[in-house]
């Protein structure tokens, strides 16, 4: 009985310290300002988080930033989407809110980022 009792004692600590479940979100909003930096970062500081996000890398891509042909198509989405007042969709693949995005260069990277009206 005692072993059991530490046993369950066990799972149920390991449970309560498993962090928060993380899933794809679907972040939109408008491009309050952006940033390309000289090292090549793209950030935006968007509507629906209150922090700048790193997007990608236009000149040394991280091991998991998509490519700089990619990086450019969304700072060209981010640009346009800014100066036409538009809304941007940023999709992450595995985070817990749109607004609890951790900044800089602790961002998730995107799965997409693109504009709509």
């Amino acid at each position: 009985m005692k072993k059991q009792l530490t046993k369950l004692s066990v799972s149920l600590l390991l449970m309560c310290s498993l962090p928060v479940f993380a899933q794809q979100q679907w972040c939109s909003g408008q491009v309050v300002n952006y940033i390309v930096y000289v090292n090549g970062d793209v950030m935006i500081n968007p509507s629906f988080n209150s922090n700048w996000i790193r997007l990608c890398n236009l000149s040394t891509p991280g091991p998991n930033d998509p490519s700089t042909k990619v990086c450019s198509s969304w700072l060209s989405a981010v640009m346009i989407a800014k100066q036409a007042q538009s809304n941007i969709i940023v999709q992450y693949a595995n985070t817990p809110a749109c607004s609890t995005i951790p900044p800089y260069n602790d961002s998730p990277v995107p799965v997409y980022v693109g504009s709509y009206k």
